[in-house]
């Protein structure tokens, strides 16, 4: 059955993942000043502001996926750094955080997608068709409205 639905790429659209990168680049650009200001002062919070900064730009490069290809039954989720690949069937969970918030957990690993998904029901569907027993927790309305 998997082979009679078309292959398809999922791109994440609309400006929440612009913004999220244009704060993220905004912190960055004060982190040496506030990093140089820890150092001299010795107070540990600031310290603590540049491990946040840090971390936040770890799980964006790492794990948010800016758009994933289904063909037959395999999704590839891919970020800035690296690309992941698994069965729609190994797709354990999909749970939406926010309303343009969404974390996949399969079997080896997460993605994470911000923002609106262009057919983001018909991939809902189709994990689904592929495990039913997947969990679907949250609003799973990250869906672009279709355009004509």
């Amino acid at each position: 059955m998997a082979a009679l639905i078309a292959d398809r790429t999922y791109r994440s659209s609309g400006l929440q993942q612009h913004v999220m990168l244009a704060v993220l680049t905004t912190l960055t650009a004060f982190t040496p000043f506030v990093l140089g200001h820890a150092i001299s002062s010795g107070r540990w919070f600031e310290l603590v502001w540049v491990a946040i900064v840090l971390w936040f730009w770890i799980t964006t490069i790492w794990r948010a996926a800016y758009r994933f290809d289904v063909s037959g039954d395999t999704v590839e989720f891919r970020s800035m750094l690296w690309r992941r690949r698994t069965r729609l069937d190994q797709i354990r969970s999909i749970r939406a955080l926010g309303p343009r918030y969404v974390v996949i957990k399969f079997d080896g690993g997460r993605a994470e997608l911000y923002g609106t998904i262009d057919g983001w029901h018909d991939f809902v569907n189709r994990v689904k068709a592929a495990n039913p027993e997947v969990v679907l927790k949250g609003r799973l309305r990250a869906s672009a409205r279709a355009r004509t």
